[in-house]
């Protein structure tokens, strides 16, 4: 969808269509990551983006791409409540051993967004739009 709905995904493995642009998927599990340098002249200052979207002519041109990061939010507390629960209804036996856990609080951990999760993605964004010179 990151190029309309007439370009195919192309994934690994699989042949591109005859005659029409396509998209190819670059990430984890699917062809490499690819590693984006960002300080002119330095071979260490890298970083990675999780997934590379290219649309490709039917020559295998690189036409167009777009960046794609995936972020979530990691939470707080204990989830033994939460794996009891998913286990009673769909693994019984995985607890039959095991005594009931309380319930426990758990949240979402904003101090991990602050810290890290935003200004990856804040500086990810600058640099690859251009806003940070190479």
């Amino acid at each position: 969808m990151a190029f309309g709905k007439r370009t195919p995904l192309v994934l690994e493995n699989n042949s591109p269509p005859a005659n029409r642009d396509f998209a190819i998927p670059l990430g984890q599990k699917q062809g490499k990551e690819i590693r984006v340098p960002f300080q002119k002249g330095s071979g260490g200052s890298k970083f990675s983006v999780d997934w590379i979207i290219a649309r490709v002519s039917p020559k295998g041109k690189l036409l167009e791409f777009i960046a794609t990061e995936v972020q979530t939010i990691d939470t707080t507390g204990n989830y033994q409540r939460q794996f009891w629960d998913i286990a009673t209804e769909h693994s019984p036996g995985t607890i039959a051993n095991f005594e009931e856990p309380a319930r426990a609080s758990s949240s979402f951990n904003y101090e991990n967004v602050n810290k890290r999760i935003l200004p990856q993605l804040i500086t990810k964004g600058h640099i690859l739009e251009g806003g940070i010179p190479l």
